[in-house]
């Protein structure tokens, strides 16, 4: 599900976040408990209504929590509310922890946050890991409240064998929040939680074993952790072992979302228009590494767009978009426009923008008309006419109808027809 810009933008505001201390920016984020719901059937249901409605509290909170659910029956979210909190007033914590997240997620009633707290607290008291995660979690969620009671709450949920409170714990202890930094007992927990297969946990641990943080460096299990954890999912994992590509990658740490918040903030699209802030976000984006980022901040440089106009600024982002995916046609491109165009002479350099514009179009396959345009004008700044018409001509072939071709393809022709006679 993509995120809207003021949800992405939420996210990064208020999450708990710190660069690790891995080569690529590692931004460690707390989980929520996972849960699964069994769905059942027309006469599961009825089964559930009848002993319901005999003040059975555990019917009460199955029946309940598949209301609230995506399984397929009864869409009523206020029955669902009603039944739910008629087993947690009896004192069923599976309930009580299934209102706390409707209170937290504000899909079924209104959300209320110390509500849902109440309600974690009540099923945490009664030994439930889940709500001791999530009580935990609410201590440091959106800002941190008491990240020393958060730590306490996850230690009780891991202590239960719980993933999520393992991981969470496991942070607390790699970041020294609530608690003393100690990455021996980081580790502990990354490795139990990296039992369940938790690609996030994975990839702290091998982490550790590779840099030796918390106990001997171990290469070798550094290897296999960092293997898994990309199986399972990891992005960060997947980026350190050439799986993806930085450009395609979507996680927290790999910038996108500061990427794309910035997008939202420079065109106003869900937030209040803030061109000056897009450029913070873009220089947040671009520290992670995120190679878009460096795209766009080159441009604006070129441009002079919210920032002061800086070419041979602009050619180092987009060096640098090319240093971290070495694949980037767009960047290559950007790189010989700008160095073809460039009003500074110290800057333009059409030999060198030819053979970054012959890079961009072996890299996309002459996919893009926009490239066949700058491979043209590159062509036209050393005095290649022919090669020039015939680039910007490609460049027309696949987009008849663009006048900004028509009139560059007119103009090489016309300096063409000049030459020739010698004009």
């Amino acid at each position: 599900m993509k995120l809207s810009p003021l949800v992405v933008a939420t996210v990064l505001l208020t999450s708990p976040c710190a660069w690790g201390q891995s080569a690529t920016a590692w931004v460690p984020v707390n989980k929520w408990s996972s849960t699964f719901i069994e769905c059942v059937g027309v006469e599961g249901r009825a089964d559930l209504a009848r002993r319901a409605a005999k003040g059975d509290a555990e019917a009460q909170d199955a029946l309940g929590t598949q209301i609230l659910s995506s399984c397929k029956g009864e869409n009523d979210p206020a029955r669902g509310i009603e039944l739910l909190m008629q087993a947690a007033r009896q004192g069923n914590a599976h309930a009580q922890l299934t209102l706390g997240g409707a209170y937290l997620d504000g899909t079924s009633v209104p959300r209320n946050v110390p509500a849902a707290m109440v309600w974690f607290e009540k099923a945490a008291a009664q030994g439930s890991p889940q709500a001791q995660n999530n009580l935990g979690m609410s201590y440091i969620t959106p800002v941190p409240k008491d990240r020393a009671k958060a730590a306490t709450l996850f230690k009780a949920a891991a202590e239960q064998g719980l993933a999520q409170g393992a991981y969470n714990l496991a942070i607390m202890y790699e970041q020294g929040w609530g608690v003393t930094q100690d990455y021996r007992l980081a580790r502990k927990w990354y490795q139990q939680a990296a039992e369940h297969k938790d690609a996030d946990a994975e990839y702290r641990l091998a982490i550790l074993f590779e840099q030796g943080l918390g106990g001997d460096k171990d290469q070798a299990a550094a290897s296999h952790w960092m293997k898994s954890a990309a199986d399972h999912g990891s992005e960060e994992a997947q980026l350190k072992l050439g799986r993806k590509r930085p450009t395609e990658a979507k996680s927290l740490s790999s910038g996108y979302f500061q990427y794309q918040i910035a997008e939202a903030m420079f065109e106003g699209k869900g937030v209040e228009r803030d061109p000056v802030g897009a450029v913070r976000f873009l220089e947040q984006s671009a520290a992670a590494g995120y190679p878009p980022a460096f795209l766009a901040l080159g441009r604006m440089y070129s441009r002079g767009d919210s920032v002061s106009k800086d070419e041979a600024r602009a050619l180092g982002y987009f060096e640098q978009a090319i240093a971290h995916d070495d694949k980037y046609d767009m960047a290559y491109n950007a790189l010989a426009w700008t160095l073809v165009t460039a009003g500074d002479p110290k800057v333009r350099n059409p030999g060198k923008a030819l053979e970054y514009a012959r890079k961009a179009i072996e890299l996309s396959g002459g996919a893009h008309a926009y490239e066949f345009d700058t491979l043209a004008h590159a062509y036209f700044g050393l005095g290649d006419l022919d090669r020039a018409v015939e680039s910007e001509a490609k460049a027309l072939a696949l987009e008849p109808g663009n006048g900004f071709y028509q009139q560059a393809l007119a103009d090489f022709k016309s300096s063409k027809a000049h030459a020739g006679t010698g004009k």
